[in-house]
């Protein structure tokens, strides 16, 4: 089986931060809101040991075939 080879490159990426955070451990929970051939729309949540949201992300790669 003959790999395929890509690159993944991020086009655009947003954060909001909700809280300051000077120490302590953080979380991240990411998901794929959208998964086409060459674009790819993701979702991230930050957030504390509390589950208090920290900070919201949205990042958009694009995908590259060679």
């Amino acid at each position: 089986m003959k790999k395929k080879k890509i690159s993944v490159f991020n086009i655009e990426i947003s954060v909001n931060n909700i809280k300051y955070v000077k120490n302590g451990t953080l979380f991240a929970k990411a998901k794929i809101l959208h998964k086409g051939k060459t674009i790819h729309f993701i979702r991230i949540h930050i957030f504390n040991k509390k589950d208090e949201s920290i900070s919201f992300c949205k990042m958009t790669n694009i995908i590259i075939r060679k």
